[in-house]
């Protein structure tokens, strides 16, 4: 965890907070434990990848820690890096922990963005204030196209 006081990202996000009035020595303690677990996650996560450094696209799942540790994976393998935001991954007051480090930071080097509602979109491009970029923070609804109507969606009777 004191790798995580060398990191600037560390130190702009304290920065972050205090500016959004949003500092405490929790949310400092949350963002070096959130550091330390992401910065570990790139040496597990590297033998698993290719070798011959073929073009390679990270699209971790949620956008907190993996995404934060795929975005150090795409320094170091010139990878492009996607993530997929869902309402868990950056509204902070209606989950535990009421806070999530880095948002910005992993906002700043994903390649894009994808909203899975556009509320979602202007609501973390306001409160984390981010400029919007049309080119790399993208609406993409979750669901099917004909909200499950054709027959592939239709639930399977246990007699097939």
């Amino acid at each position: 965890m004191i790798r995580s006081f060398f990191r600037f990202d560390f130190y702009a996000e304290l920065v972050a907070l205090v500016r959004r009035g949003y500092f405490s020595v929790d949310h400092a303690r949350q963002c070096a434990v959130f550091l330390a677990r992401a910065t570990a996650l790139p040496e597990a996560l590297e033998p698993l990848l290719p070798e011959d450094r073929s073009p390679l696209i990270l699209y971790p799942f949620w956008g907190n820690c993996p995404a934060y540790a795929c975005a150090l994976l795409k320094r170091r393998r010139g990878a492009k890096l996607v993530t997929r935001l869902h309402r868990y991954d950056f509204l902070e007051s209606q989950y535990s922990p009421k806070y999530h480090p880095l948002k910005k930071a992993i906002a700043k080097r994903a390649d894009r963005r994808l909203f899975v509602a556009n509320e979602g979109m202007e609501y973390f491009l306001k409160r984390f204030r981010v400029k919007p970029d049309p080119e790399r923070f993208l609406l993409r609804l979750l669901g099917s196209l004909d909200g499950g109507r054709s027959p592939e969606n239709r639930p399977r009777s246990s007699a097939s």
